[in-house]
């Protein structure tokens, strides 16, 4: 049996002397007098080399200030020998009382799955992502969006513990005028006000029967249509899937389904030469444009192994009407959904009755971006462009930074144990 009680409190010291240096160092600082507040001593000793250099007493001010913001430096520095210390309980008697070895992040990793095989957890933090904002100036008309799933070890999700106040910007940096990258494949630089800095890409479109490493469909676009079907798409049920090359998006020609009854369009991801992995979180994205859906829904689904995976889109009678929009979902794929069987498929029930074009059906791999966030960027009509002003989207995060010991090992060590909002282990610990 795992003493997870002493594991807790003596990380739990740690983190109290972590929180009370990093308090310490980075306090914010009165003048009573003045009444301002100043965020860092370096700001007051500039403040006060403009203010006070005239007489010994306010020289002898200046000094004091001086030798406090030295004093907050060395305590901001001697956090690195007490990590030292905790890197060794972690390494040695954390991974002795789990039977575990490797390095701090192996042995964390090894803590965390034992902790959520014994339904051990820690406070959670109530975290939470604001919708994708495109600039107004935006050339390109893809869309983009957030997701803070992760997954568990059982391959079911939670919404990732590393989330953090921080608001990202991401730009694009390579595109197909300036750069040669060709259109729908754009590169994306995201930065955050909280150090998080990393590299995305847009999923693109596809067109026939070329395989494409960001999206794992084929022909996308439903370019190849012959004899009354699709060539790389499986149809059954009623006569209802069509091509309309009169009203398109892409390349030159779009998804039409038009009548009632159950049927339904699907394409195995997994046929071919580069599969989709497992145990990963996709993005399920498609362009669609209702003339009318009298009754009944259209769904837009992944299917591992014969069954729906969580999370789809479906449209209804309360769908707009009328102009071509973008709509997706992120799924998250099990890891035993590879090297088996994995679909895409657009299905309308048995009471379905309507007109709905779709282009542009795209699945990828949501890339994590750093932070607990996973971001997803699909290609539009018009391509995203670098010049002469970057295409740019914002988002922002928010954590109530609730969990003492979830805040903690973010922190330092970028990682996250089980949490939930009634802990097995106290808080208190570290407080």
């Amino acid at each position: 049996m795992i003493d997870y009680t002493t594991i807790f409190e003596i990380t739990g010291a740690f983190a109290r002397v972590h929180n009370q240096l990093d308090q310490f160092a980075n306090e914010d600082v009165t003048i009573a007098s003045g009444g301002d507040n100043f965020r860092s001593l370096d700001n007051l000793a500039l403040r006060f080399v403009e203010l006070l250099n005239d007489s010994p007493d306010e020289r002898r001010i200046l000094g004091v200030v001086e030798r406090l913001r030295s004093i907050a430096v060395t305590v901001d520095g001697s956090w690195d020998n007490v990590r030292a210390a905790l890197d060794e309980f972690i390494t040695v008697n954390i991974a002795d009382e789990l039977g575990a070895g490797g390095n701090v992040n192996d042995v964390l990793a090894a803590l965390a799955r034992a902790m959520f095989v014994d339904a051990e957890s820690v406070q959670q933090n109530a975290v939470a992502a604001s919708a994708v904002t495109a600039d107004a100036s935006n050339s390109g008309t893809g869309k983009a969006y957030v997701s803070l799933l992760a997954a568990n070890p059982d391959d079911t999700t939670h919404l990732s513990q590393l989330v953090r106040n921080e608001a990202i910007a991401v730009t694009c940096e390579l595109d197909s005028p300036n750069d040669g990258v060709t259109a729908g494949n754009e590169r994306w630089r995201a930065r955050s006000t909280d150090s998080l800095n990393a590299v995305t890409t847009t999923i693109p479109v596809t067109a026939g029967p070329v395989e494409d490493a960001r999206n794992f469909v084929i022909d996308g676009s439903f370019t190849v249509f012959n004899a009354g079907a699709f060539d790389h798409f499986d149809a059954t049920g009623a006569a209802i899937f069509s091509q309309s090359t009169t009203d398109f998006l892409f390349d030159v020609a779009a998804l039409r389904i038009n009548g009632s009854g159950v049927a339904s369009l699907s394409q195995t991801l997994s046929d071919r030469d580069e599969p989709p992995p497992g145990g990963v979180l996709m993005a399920l994205g498609i362009h669609r444009k209702i003339t009318s859906i009298t009754a009944g829904t259209v769904t837009l689904r992944l299917i591992a192994d014969g069954v729906p995976l969580a999370g789809n889109i479906v449209y209804n009678s309360s769908t707009p009407t009328g102009v071509w929009s973008h709509d997706a979902v992120f799924v998250y794929v099990p890891r035993g959904a590879f090297p088996d069987e994995l679909k895409v498929e657009i299905v309308t029930d048995s009471a379905f009755s309507g007109d709905v074009l779709l282009d542009g059906l795209s699945v990828g791999v949501a890339e994590s971006i750093g932070h607990g966030i996973s971001l997803a960027i699909f290609q539009g009509v018009k391509p995203f462009v670098r010049r002469p002003i970057p295409d740019r989207f914002t988002l922002s995060t928010t954590s109530d930074e609730a969990g003492v010991f979830t805040v903690f090992l973010r922190d330092v060590y970028g990682i996250e144990l089980p949490a939930s909002g009634t802990p097995t282990v106290d808080d208190g610990f570290a407080v």
